[in-house]
């Protein structure tokens, strides 16, 4: 603790004290709030030891479903009502960390508090990480999470997918199976294919390698569903050129393929999983065929996403905004719409 400034200090004394004040103003409304939800697990008789006045009997910071509604409850509803600011401040206790040490009800001392901040806004010194159940050597789920609940890419695809559904009109082709085509297009779509490379799916329509497939017809597809595919193909610029070509004018390709950050999987498949892409390249491969005004790349993931991902964990046990926050050095899925202009061949490639 000797590394904290003065100025640190004094950054804790303001925020403890803004809290407790917000925590008073809220009391009245808090209590009555209280009423109706069971009590936070404090020792009986206790009061809140964090705060003074009338907050003392009701800590509204709990980390549990029960505080959060109480909080929610005590908040004022009347957005010209001073006192609704101070419910903002609970934000900023939360990402401090405070709302554990709320929920848990310890007496405070300047040395805990300043602790708290300090792990928040500091790294941890070497030694100090505790893994918990994540110290071991082999994933939670081999599987992609599939067995826990929606797999963190696929929760990534279907928001990318779901973003774009207008697209997915007309005549439309998808890799394996037509569950997206019928979920995403509905009415829209005409008529819907499936393209695979073995003759053994029941499902299929269409049955080529996209790295030779000059019996598909130029310019018959509205839009073409790619999603996890690109990674399989020993060839993927060859498996571009013949989507490229199938496609309509005004067609769209929607496009994902895993990241620089992916298990590999252990099924049927695993032996022919031959590449990861960044963004970067993504860009390039398409930017090859499309026009670079016509390509949108995105990449999804941050180093708790990864982390998570190769562990084998499922979306539901992170938090939105964790999913949410974007670091391109933890590219854990890729996602491309490219647009096939009216008048358009396959562009020179570029000089390497």
């Amino acid at each position: 603790m000797s590394r904290l400034t003065g100025r640190s200090h004094l950054l804790i004394l303001v925020l403890w004290m803004l809290a407790c004040v917000g925590e008073s103003w809220l009391a009245p409304a808090a209590v009555r709030a209280s009423e109706l939800e069971p009590r936070p697990a404090y020792p009986a008789g206790d009061e809140h030891p964090w705060c003074f006045g009338a907050a003392r009997r009701v800590p509204l910071w709990g980390s549990s479903v029960v505080g959060r509604q109480t909080l929610l409850r005590a908040a004022p509803q009347d957005k010209r009502e001073p006192r609704a600011r101070w419910f903002q401040l609970t934000r900023v206790s939360r990402w401090l960390g405070f709302d554990r040490f709320f929920a848990q009800g310890p007496r405070v001392t300047g040395h805990n508090l300043a602790r708290v901040v300090y792990r928040r806004t500091r790294r941890p010194p070497i030694g100090t990480v505790d893994l918990g159940p994540l110290r071991r050597l082999t994933p939670i789920s081999r599987r992609f999470g599939f067995d826990r609940g929606l797999p963190i890419d696929r929760f990534y695809i279907e928001r990318f997918l779901a973003a774009h559904r207008d697209d997915v009109r007309g005549r439309v082709l998808e890799i394996e199976e037509d569950f997206y085509t019928r979920r995403f297009g509905g009415d829209r779509v005409t008529r819907s294919d499936v393209l695979h490379v073995h003759a053994g799916n029941p499902k299929a329509t269409i049955i080529a390698d996209l790295t030779q497939a000059d019996h598909i017809p130029s310019a018959t597809f509205d839009c073409i569903i790619f999603t996890q595919t690109l990674q399989f193909i020993s060839d993927p610029r060859a498996a571009l050129r013949t989507l490229h070509r199938i496609l309509k004018p005004h067609g769209v390709v929607l496009a994902t393929f895993p990241g620089s950050i992916s298990s590999v999987s252990k099924d049927e498949w695993g032996e022919f999983w031959y590449w990861g892409f960044t963004s970067r390249a993504a860009g390039r491969l398409f930017g090859e065929l499309f026009p670079p005004t016509h390509v949108a790349v995105a990449s999804h993931g941050n180093v708790l996403v990864a982390s998570a991902f190769l562990f084998g964990l499922a979306a539901e046990e992170l938090r939105p905004e964790e999913l949410a926050t974007r670091d391109r050095q933890y590219e854990v899925l890729v996602t491309v719409r490219a647009q096939k202009p009216a008048q358009s061949s396959p562009l020179a490639p570029r000089r390497r």
